[in-house]
């Protein structure tokens, strides 16, 4: 029975990891059931109305509306019978049930890393959300997606999708005090008014100099003012470097800011020789992308070094982690270990250099030219990152405790085309480190964060160590962190802020 799966070694990271089948490769993938093998004498179902039922067994499953489940890829003989072995999987009564909450509780029991707080039935329990959410008292990186935000998921880790960095929002009353939010597809009327909420530090919106309130009037020479709120949404950029001018109202001026959609962001730093790069999330695309970039900006000339920006990095696809970590260390340590995955049987892989390099070129640098920023939104696939290139001497880092992810996740989708983000496999340094809730100290300590892209502490830091010499430095953030349940998902966090 197959399930599409993504692996996520992030958040997001969720192991946002990337989209891995098993764990290495680069496009999404079907994950099929661990347990197949138990069912070789297949019972016969039938699928009647909206149910999947069997001659030879009472249980019964319910099928989502206007779903034939014969026109999918899912081999309803082998999850009619997963289901029957997994009776933790079925309510005590032998009520009927849902064959999504079914479907979701069957790759809990196959992949779950913590099946200890698994419940031992759906007594009780109605629906994905509700199931997860008893998971979620334990652990909170595992998720319930919804259709559309787990579509929005799947494309941006994919590479699909990319954003300026803006959280935008419709709203009536002057801004911050009193601004009343309106519903998304509200009209631009006069009084209302699309403004930015917030913008990501770090993103490209945030170094194009947008600030907080400014209110947009026009899109690449369009005036929104009269549309719908989605309409005008749909006019903002979701590819990788597609560029938008956008009009914005600060106080009593008009500006004009030509940006883009960029989760991976170069340039030359103003008056140095240092090549800056920074990554948002990590895609399939990651790898590929900073190279290119740190090629171009090497191809013209006098760049005496580098700074790679993780800071507020939750995360996302492991297989472009893997494939940047391969590209900046080279191939002097083929066959030396990036990270280590393991799953609830302390099994797993060892991910190795030289098997993700898709070139025989590699990145020129090391700790005296190349200097790796962090912070304690830095997760994930960031921490994976982080920690080969310090760890093989690679680059230097500088900025706070990282977050402490040391899990990662298999995202599946469901048959009603929600997902299930599942923890399935600790993730450990490459000499075998657990860092999961201790998070990862840089090399240098310096936590004043920046107010602006002109008043940026610890970029100026990065300078002055790749000037050879010694930053001012204080103390990271001390242990124990916060609560692991109270803390939140740094890869999921600008899902929810609806980031643009």
């Amino acid at each position: 029975m197959a399930h599409r799966l993504i692996t996520i070694g992030c958040l997001i990271g969720l192991s946002a990891c990337g989209l891995l089948d098993g764990n290495n490769d680069s496009h999404v993938a079907e994950g099929n059931l661990s347990t197949e093998s138990l069912y070789e004498n297949q019972v016969e179902v039938f699928q009647q109305d909206h149910l999947l039922m069997s001659h030879q067994d009472d249980l019964v499953l319910e099928l989502p509306e206007d779903i034939d489940i014969r026109a999918t890829d899912i081999d309803e003989s082998a999850f009619y019978q997963a289901t029957q072995f997994y009776t933790d999987c079925q309510y005590s009564d032998g009520s009927l049930l849902s064959f999504v909450l079914a479907q979701a509780c069957v790759l809990y029991q196959e992949h779950y890393l913590f099946d200890h707080y698994l419940p031992n039935s759906l007594d009780g329990i109605q629906s994905v959300p509700s199931f997860v959410q008893k998971l979620q008292e334990h652990d909170r990186y595992t998720h319930y997606l919804g259709p559309e935000y787990f579509s929005s998921v799947v494309e941006t880790i994919s590479g699909a999708r990319a954003t300026i960095g803006l959280s935008l929002v419709l709203t009536e009353g002057s801004c911050p005090e009193d601004m009343t939010l309106l519903s998304r597809d509200e009209r631009l009327s006069e009084g209302r008014a699309l403004r930015i909420r917030k913008i990501s530090p770090y993103s490209r919106g945030w170094w194009d100099g947008f600030q907080e309130c400014d209110e947009i009037v026009a899109v690449n020479d369009v005036t929104i003012a009269g549309l719908l709120g989605d309409d005008v949404f749909d006019l903002l950029p979701t590819q990788e470097g597609e560029a938008v001018s956008l009009t914005i109202r600060r106080e009593d001026q008009l500006l004009t800011i030509p940006t883009a959609a960029e989760l991976h962001i170069s340039h030359r730093l103003d008056h140095t020789q240092i090549a800056y790069l920074s990554v948002r999330e990590f895609t399939t695309l990651t790898g590929q992308r900073v190279k290119e970039d740190l090629e171009v900006l090497l191809e013209l000339g006098d760049i005496s070094g580098a700074i790679l920006d993780l800071r507020d990095n939750g995360g996302g696809s492991v297989a472009g982690t893997l494939e940047l970590v391969d590209y900046l260390i080279g191939e002097s340590r083929d066959e030396e270990t990036i990270v280590k995955f393991r799953d609830r049987d302390d099994r797993g892989e060892d991910y190795r250099l030289g098997d993700y390099l898709q070139s025989n070129t590699s990145a020129s640098l090391d700790k005296e030219n190349f200097v790796v920023l962090i912070n304690g939104g830095s997760a994930s696939a960031s921490e994976i990152t982080l920690n080969a290139l310090v760890h093989y001497g690679v680059a230097t880092s500088l900025g706070d405790r990282s977050f402490g992810k040391g899990v990662s996740q298999h995202v599946f989708s469901l048959l009603d085309d929600s997902g299930v983000l599942i923890t399935h496999n600790r993730i450990l340094s490459p000499s075998g480190t657990d860092y999961h809730n201790q998070g990862v100290l840089p090399d240098y300590c310096l936590t004043t964060t920046a107010t602006s892209r002109d008043n940026d502490p610890q970029l100026q830091g990065a300078l002055v160590l790749l000037q050879g010499q010694t930053p001012d430095t204080n103390n990271c953030t001390g242990l124990p962190l916060e609560k692991p349940q109270i803390r939140s998902d740094p890869w999921l966090m600008k899902y929810q802020d609806r980031i643009y």
